[in-house]
């Protein structure tokens, strides 16, 4: 047994991770979901993301890491790393990455491009230039155009200037020497196709195709001094928009992201392993394949289906693969157990797949979510 224990509001995408680098998952999240609980240990955690430490208090003291959007409890990360050890960031860093002020101060100072800040206290004109953005954000999660009908939210909040364009993902590796770029992808932003909400993720494609190596570099540089001003180490993620001039910084994830499965795929290289070793080996040397396995204009691609009516799962189980390996992506992931109650605005399912162009493989992806969702009966239907 070589265990790994993980904790997140989703796991599944971790744990099949820790499958392909050799790992044997012990999972906490919200949904425990069919596929995991097929491949993996399940802990039960009625109260997520609180007592984290009290799912695994039955169990020795063995490796932890985490997934979105534990980084928003700073505290809940310390207390299991009291008996536990965190292969990631720390709180430290934590608060540090997750503070947008922080992280416009240090990228400013390094001349690089930043949007504009306000702070619950003093909002800006309500003229639809600035988004309304959760101090605690996950996955898009309430984020709303400030504008003239727009509803305060109730929790800690700020503001960012707005930045049109094209939503994209730079995924890094951080090791004691440097931050490494291991690929950019297009996220896939509020779909209507997949019921997504305004400005929910809902998907990922890899690679993307309109990067040229100025922008490149610039997006290198900024990992870079997020990485070393923040402290970050091992795998983390920064989402930005290309407006056609640059690419703006407006989140940082300091952990294993959505997008770096299909990486992994891409480049058959199992990141967890990696993530592993840049946070406990000094000087480990990252090295991407030179030519990718999957080469020749291939591209990898998943999308989030969201629900906006309540019904019940499905049994999708045939769909649950016989083995994880780095050859294959699911067709299906993220599968509900059968019978589980589906309330409106909650993740559903994940479709997966790879295809030479990238538009096509996205629509066809989307329809073949669409059209299993249509099946999915109301919670009164017997199944």
């Amino acid at each position: 047994m070589n265990p790994l224990v993980i904790f997140g509001a989703s796991t599944r995408a971790a744990a099949f991770s820790a499958i392909r680098a050799g790992f044997d998952p012990i999972c906490g999240d919200m949904f425990a979901d069919a596929d995991l609980r097929a491949f993996a240990t399940v802990l039960d955690v009625p109260h997520y993301p609180h007592k984290l430490a009290e799912a695994v208090a039955h169990l020795p003291a063995l490796p932890w890491i985490y997934t979105g959007a534990l980084e928003n409890s700073p505290s809940e990360v310390d207390r299991l790393c009291e008996r536990n050890t965190l292969w990631g960031n720390s709180s430290g860093s934590l608060k540090r990455c997750r503070n947008p002020w922080f992280c416009r101060d240090i990228l400013q100072q390094a001349g690089l491009p930043v949007l504009g800040l306000c702070s619950s206290a003093s909002a800006p004109p309500r003229d639809g230039k600035w988004l309304m953005k959760p101090l605690r954000s996950a996955a898009g999660r309430a984020i709303a155009v400030w504008g003239a009908d727009t509803s305060v939210l109730a929790e800690p909040h700020y503001f960012q200037q707005l930045a049109t364009g094209t939503p994209i993902a730079a995924a890094f590796l951080a090791t004691s020497e440097s931050a490494e770029l291991l690929g950019i992808s297009q996220q896939l932003i509020g779909w209507g196709q997949l019921n997504a909400p305004g400005f929910g993720y809902c998907g990922s494609i890899f690679p993307w195709s309109d990067c040229d190596p100025k922008l490149g570099e610039l997006i290198r540089q900024i990992g870079s001094v997020i990485s070393r001003e923040c402290g970050l180490r091992g795998l983390f993620g920064i989402d930005l928009i290309r407006d056609g001039q640059t690419a703006w910084l407006t989140e940082v994830n300091p952990r294993y992201t959505a997008s770096m499965e299909l990486l992994e795929h891409y480049w058959q290289v199992p990141l967890l392993d990696w993530h592993r070793r840049a946070c406990v080996e000094d000087g480990f040397d990252v090295r991407l394949p030179e030519v990718p396995w999957a080469s020749q204009g291939r591209y990898c691609c998943k999308v989030i289906m969201y629900a906006n009516r309540a019904a019940r799962a499905l049994d999708l189980t045939a769909e649950i693969p016989s083995a994880i390996d780095l050859a294959t992506l699911p067709q299906l992931a993220d599968i509900p157990v059968p019978g589980t109650e589906i309330f409106p605005g909650q993740p559903v399912f994940t479709c997966l797949a790879t295809g030479d162009q990238p538009s096509i493989l996205q629509h066809g992806l989307m329809q073949r979510a669409a059209d299993i969702w249509y099946d999915f009966p109301s919670p009164e239907a017997r199944l």
